[in-house]
């Protein structure tokens, strides 16, 4: 789902100790080590553009910040923020790691001599990071020394598959988004436009502690658009497409309010559900979908999106789309939508769910 960057890019911002204590991000950080003994790395470097914070950064780090992260087979790992110190602070509160410093412009430089400072004069260096980080390119040059390794694909494979904690995220990341639904529900039924509808979902996310929120709905036709203006447009029924952040975990809810006669959409909805089970493909899904959805209604629907995983990220793999050959495997967590148009019928429905041994659940609010 394409939605515009807030003005407002950060809501409520704090490190929840009791969500996600200093251990979690240990044994993370173990789970990491391991990956770069496996692959006979001395150290890796992950990073991080601060317009598109890395999940990855995230997932290790605790706080998404624009910078590089880096993690040698002993020690512990250190934190080079991207800005010139003034907000270092406020940093130091969102994350575990001890050793987090401002390098601004010279982030590599910073890198390179932390490397030595730690005896790793030369060997192997795994780089995550290349499509966010616009200091990427200088880093390759000034580790020119070094034997540089993509791990970027080995880390996706660490965070594929939810913890405990993280599925606790964005259960209370859903119980927002989904509330904040509700909120524009209500709104629309007391005979508000469609725009202040959006509005009132963004503002009940906003108060109840949201970090973020993205939002799409019929404004002013039945395309999906974001909140562009005040609008006392009021369509024959709401579609609405709600998505919140919690402590860097999203959430996203997609509804029709009120219900559209037949249930196009949900029917093919309760397919997609009933196709995930490990080993599917994101193909299958899609397959079991657009089955359930009118021939007329598939270019819509697809252009919109089917879904696929979510979590410190709001879009990633595995992908739901035709052709897909990304698997599900155990622990992951899956948000599935679908727009239906039939009939000048329109239609949208969607879900989160866990992907278990015996196939797909919803996932629980927290």
């Amino acid at each position: 789902m394409i939605s515009m960057e807030p003005v407002l890019r950060h809501g409520h911002t704090f490190w929840e100790r009791a969500l996600f204590p200093p251990d979690e991000f240990a044994e993370r950080l173990g789970a990491v080590k391991e990956q770069m003994r496996r692959d006979n790395l001395d150290a890796l470097i992950i990073s991080s553009d601060a317009y598109h914070p890395s999940a990855d950064l995230a997932w290790l780090a605790g706080w998404p910040m624009g910078g590089a992260l880096l993690v040698t087979r002993d020690g512990e790992p250190a934190m080079f923020t991207s800005d010139n110190g003034r907000g270092l602070y406020f940093q130091r509160w969102l994350t575990w790691i001890d050793e987090t410093s401002a390098a601004g412009g010279r982030m590599a430089p910073a890198l390179l001599e932390a490397l030595k400072r730690r005896g790793i004069a030369s060997g192997a260096v795994g780089l995550v990071g290349e499509q966010s980080a616009s200091a990427y390119a200088t880093m390759r040059g000034i580790l020119s020394d070094y034997q540089l390794r993509a791990f970027d694909a080995a880390m996706a494979r660490l965070r594929m598959r939810k913890r405990p904690r993280e599925l606790l995220a964005i259960g209370a990341a859903l119980r927002i988004a989904t509330d904040a639904a509700a909120a524009a529900q209500r709104a629309y039924n007391e005979g508000g436009s469609n725009a202040s509808a959006l509005v009132a979902a963004e503002r009940a996310a906003r108060l109840d502690r949201a970090r973020d929120f993205r939002g799409l709905a019929n404004l002013s036709g039945i395309d999906l658009r974001p909140y562009e203006g005040p609008s006392s447009a009021r369509q024959n029924s709401l579609l609405l497409w709600a998505a919140v952040d919690y402590h860097g975990y999203w959430a996203d809810v997609a509804l029709t309010s009120p219900p559209s006669p037949g249930g196009r959409a949900q029917r093919a909805l309760d397919a997609m559900v009933r196709a995930a089970r490990p080993g599917a493909t994101g193909d299958d899904l899609a397959q079991a979908a657009l089955q359930m959805t009118p021939p007329e209604s598939a270019e819509l629907a697809l252009s919109y999106g089917l879904g696929g995983g979510i979590g410190l990220s709001l879009e990633e793999a595995p992908f739901i789309r035709p052709k897909s050959t990304d698997v599900l495997a155990e622990d992951m967590v899956l948000s599935l939508r679908v727009l239906v148009r039939e009939n000048e019928q329109t239609s949208f429905a969607g879900v989160l769910v866990e992907v278990g041994t015996d196939g797909a659940k919803r996932l629980d609010l927290r």
